[in-house]
């Protein structure tokens, strides 16, 4: 009987939003197609139509917020405003959605602490922290050598609105559906960006979403078969686009061949199809070869933690043949764009390096400032490449070392060290699926330290920042969890301790 009421009232609020769906699609394609708005603001009105009802059909407010906190990330929904182009950061101060989400549950979160009554409610997590607020300190200490503070407080802002979002979700994730939720939300993000660059590809050109992060142009690359365009999503840039769905698509992959449950597997096999297509859109050549390298990670720990069986054998020979297929169709646009001549970008990584390597030994303490690099490259720029356009340079390690110098770098390298450690225990989890999902995260940081070496990417985006933090967050809850029920398990066996009595009857 209760089955039947709660599946009743599950269909009946399924059906409330499909209807609030079709209103808020009606009332915004109406806008879009008959009225002046453009396209961003239809989706817009979309979005502020669908949210407060969605507020009132949600069972729980605190975990729906929480999805579409996530969901936000990568739709780059922001106002900008002191606009400064840099070339190694943020470039504006910016308010969005994702800041407006996450400030409404820090304060229901704050509002709500003194009501609870569990001891150690608020957790600091100091394996990531230390080192993420050190980074931050040191950061702010660059400041001394900036030449250009705006450049500086664009980015000291993002990283406090990183640490925020970071501490926010490694206390409030609480159990595996709320990391459940966190992934579905990035998976049907990912879905959603592969759906924009589709469009982006077939148009060759923006769509019209500049207000959702999109880029103004769309960068072209001729081959000898065509010339192609290079989507970036509502990410931006292609080569940050790539960057993104490197970071997820192992956690997807992971899950489709371990999953517990259907729904779970299908899900991720969908988002890794849409990712692996999006991918190969981009043409970024060093995420190939991070998320290759990623995917052999995350088939090395599955064997390695025992989460292997027939099944799974079956899945993985499964999921090779469906990447061979995706492959043979797009073996024209990766074969031409490994081969075709680049016009110089492989050879531009040397060139910059060269030159970040020598701004470091100009200013090896503090360094030149964060996000001052664009400030030093007129004076340290002695490049003789006919084909190099003076730029920043395309390696994250040494931009962090030119702009933050020698102390901000090991305090940079102690936080990678921190998230590989944390991850390795996370994947000691006794719950297979956690245990999973810790496996999926560090397949995507073994990609993210391939890829780093050549790109600047991972310091200069807001996107890739969040979900970098996002991933720690998950991470350190896995932790916090194992942790909690370990505790719980030792505490019965104290308490069955306690309850044996000896057995004081006589032999017979």
């Amino acid at each position: 009987m209760q089955h039947t009421i709660a599946e009743n009232s599950y269909s009946k609020k399924l059906s409330g939003y499909f209807l609030l769906i079709l209103l808020a699609l009606a009332v915004s394609g109406a806008a879009w197609t008959f009225g002046s708005f453009d396209l961003k603001w239809a989706i817009f009105s979309l979005l502020g139509l669908i949210f407060p009802f969605a507020l009132m059909l949600a069972q729980d407010v605190r975990r729906f917020m929480i999805g579409m906190l996530i969901f936000a990330i990568p739709l780059n929904a922001d106002y900008n405003f002191m606009f400064h182009p840099s070339t190694s950061g943020a470039d504006s101060f910016s308010v969005g959605l994702t800041d407006i989400l996450l400030f409404i549950l820090l304060a229901h979160w704050l509002f709500t602490l003194p009501k609870s009554e569990r001891p150690g409610a608020v957790k600091f997590f100091p394996r990531i922290s230390a080192p993420t607020l050190a980074l931050l300190v040191l950061s702010a200490v660059s400041i001394l050598a900036a030449r250009d503070l705006l450049w500086s407080a664009f980015d000291l802002l993002n990283f406090t609105k990183t640490f925020l979002l970071f501490f926010y979700l490694a206390n409030n994730i609480k159990s595996r559906r709320d990391i459940s939720l966190v992934l579905n939300a990035l998976f049907l993000g990912l879905i959603v960006q592969t759906v924009i660059v589709y469009l982006q590809y077939i148009k060759g050109s923006h769509l019209g979403l500049l207000g959702l992060g999109e880029a103004s142009r769309i960068i072209d690359f001729e081959m000898e078969a065509a010339n192609l365009s290079r989507p970036g999503g509502t990410i931006g840039h292609c080569n940050h686009l790539a960057r993104y769905i490197g970071l997820i698509i192992p956690i997807s992959i992971a899950l489709l061949l371990t999953g517990e449950t259907r729904f779970q597997r299908a899900f991720a096999g969908l988002t890794s199809l849409a990712g692996i297509v999006a991918l190969i859109y981009t043409l970024t050549r060093s995420s190939w070869i991070a998320l290759a390298l990623s995917i052999l990670v995350v088939l090395y720990l599955i064997f390695r933690k025992n989460l292997i069986s027939m099944r799974t054998m079956f899945k993985i020979s499964i999921t090779a043949m469906a990447m061979a297929v995706i492959i043979a169709l797009f073996s024209q646009v990766i074969w031409g764009r490994i081969t075709t001549y680049d016009k110089g970008s492989a050879k531009t990584r040397i060139t910059t390096a060269k030159v970040a390597w020598n701004i470091f030994q100009a200013h090896p303490l503090i360094g030149v400032g964060i996000n001052n690099y664009g400030t030093m490259l007129p004076e340290y720029w002695n490049s003789e490449d006919s084909f190099t356009r003076r730029a920043a340079v395309h390696n994250t390690y040494l931009l962090y070392l030119a702009e933050i110098g020698i102390f901000g770098f090991a305090v940079f390298l102690w936080l990678l060290i921190a998230f590989y450690s944390s991850a390795k225990n996370a994947m000691a989890s006794r719950s297979a699926y956690l245990k999973i999902v810790a496996i999926g995260i560090m397949g995507s940081f073994a990609g993210y330290l391939v890829s780093a070496l050549g790109d600047k990417s991972y310091k200069e985006n807001f996107t890739l920042l969040l979900v970098f933090w996002s991933l720690a967050a998950i991470i350190e809850a896995i932790n916090r969890m194992n942790r909690e029920s370990e505790n719980i398990f030792y505490a019965l066996l104290e308490n069955e301790k306690d309850l044996w009595i000896p057995d004081k009857s006589p032999a017979l």
